[in-house]
């Protein structure tokens, strides 16, 4: 079986890749802010920050095997519908209360995106020919770096424009579009 890279696939990886971490590592960003700005304490926004992180860590091995065992397709928009649920359910629930809300948002949200980065990696084989990984990996990686760096500095400036509810929403709507630009490519 001949693989070329396509672009009717490779755009919508990379695109929804890129918009779907930067609307992860936003919403975390901001929930660690969030809780700054209702509690004041510094500690609770840096446990904040680093539950996000250790979850990463926790489920990366358990996010190798579902990769592994089923449709890589299939999981990046089961991926990007279990965001846009989870973050609509926060929304419900912030009102109610704020910190265990976001504290378990967090967790589910790391977990989640343990496998995203991963999952997309696993898939450019699928999809190119061997002399063009380096190239497609370089690109996956550039588009999570640049992510990475992006996230806060979008995460900052929409927290001094939009209400917090209004940046869920918004962030529903990225995962939405990610969900989207995957499933019907």
């Amino acid at each position: 079986m001949k693989k070329v890279i396509s672009k009717k696939y490779i755009k919508p990886l990379l695109v929804g890749l890129f918009f779907s971490n930067i609307a992860t590592n936003s919403v975390q960003f901001i929930i660690s802010l969030y809780i700054l700005d209702q509690t004041g304490s510094t500690s609770l926004f840096a446990n904040i920050m680093a539950i996000a992180l250790i979850s990463k860590i926790i489920y990366t091995p358990l996010s190798g095997n579902l990769i592994d065992r089923y449709s890589k397709k299939i999981l990046m928009v089961v991926l990007d519908s279990m965001y846009l649920i989870c973050t609509l359910i926060l929304i419900l629930a912030v009102h109610h209360s704020a910190i265990g809300s976001v504290l378990i948002y967090n967790i589910i949200i790391g977990a989640i995106s343990s496998a995203e980065t991963p999952l997309v990696q696993a898939s450019v084989p699928l999809l190119v020919e061997k002399q063009n990984l380096m190239v497609m990996n370089g690109l996956v990686s550039q588009m999570t770096v640049l992510s990475g760096i992006l996230a806060p500095m979008v995460a900052g400036v929409a927290y001094q424009v939009f209400s917090f509810t209004t940046i869920l929403l918004l962030s529903s709507l990225f995962f939405y579009y990610c969900d989207n630009i995957r499933n019907y490519t």
